[in-house]
């Protein structure tokens, strides 16, 4: 019995010593981790100037690039929305462009002496050098002086670009002043741009251009098609400031 007595009180003081001693454990993580921040703070104290300012000049440069391509995608898409923009006012200037070609050049529509088409980003008064030019010639016709004068005027109030364009057939010419249809045609072109600079249509809104017979509009093979083939076109494109 006094074996049991002494076994148990063995027991008990081996308990008293594990739960007294408890507190070493956490004191041991606790100074350890104050170990760590006094470490971690003595070396941000001794960071050298030169990997500092280093650093800093990496995150400057990285914040400021993320922030320009922002800015710059902003600045693309108030772009594309002005140019579509631009694009329906362009439009629009045309739309009331050939509304007023059309009626004050109606009488001249009505006898069929121009025709007038609207296109895209621009448009075409269309007249056939039998009214403006006698065959193999390149000087207009007094005839058809005035109505040119006329059209000349209404179109010396626009700041657009103009684009005379000489037109002919596929039959062959060979002359002394023309020995073949590209000399005819830039001629022909040439004299109605002069006409338009007499009537007070600026210089550089003018270009002169012989296409000869490369851009038919019908068949050469009949009267009638070499007839519409044989042509000048006034194309109005865009402003004196923007090349055709």
């Amino acid at each position: 019995m006094k074996n049991n007595m002494r076994q148990t009180t063995t027991s008990t003081d081996d308990d008293y010593d594990d739960d007294a001693n408890r507190w070493l454990l956490p004191y041991a993580d606790f100074v350890t981790l104050l170990l760590a921040v006094f470490v971690v703070m003595y070396s941000v104290s001794n960071v050298e100037e030169s990997k500092f300012k280093s650093l800093s000049e990496s995150l400057s440069v990285a914040l400021n690039v993320k922030n320009t391509e922002a800015k710059s995608s902003l600045f693309e898409s108030d772009k594309s929305s002005a140019l579509i923009q631009s694009r329906k006012s362009k439009e629009d200037q045309f739309i009331e462009l050939n509304s007023t070609l059309q009626n004050d050049l109606a009488p001249l529509l009505a006898l069929n002496k121009i025709k007038i088409v609207q296109i895209k980003g621009g448009i075409n008064i269309i007249i056939n050098d039998s009214l403006l030019f006698k065959s193999g010639q390149a000087q207009i016709d007094p005839t058809f002086e005035k109505d040119l004068n006329q059209i000349s005027s209404i179109l010396s109030k626009y700041p657009n670009q103009i684009q005379i364009e000489g037109h002919t057939d596929s039959s062959r010419i060979s002359s002394g002043l023309y020995p073949s249809n590209w000399e005819l045609s830039s001629a022909r072109a040439s004299s109605v741009v002069r006409a338009f600079i007499t009537n007070g249509v600026p210089e550089n809104q003018l270009m002169a251009i012989g296409y000869a017979a490369n851009q038919p509009i019908e068949s050469n093979s009949s009267e009638e098609g070499r007839y519409r083939n044989r042509r000048v076109t006034i194309k109005i494109i865009g402003s004196s400031k923007e090349s055709p």
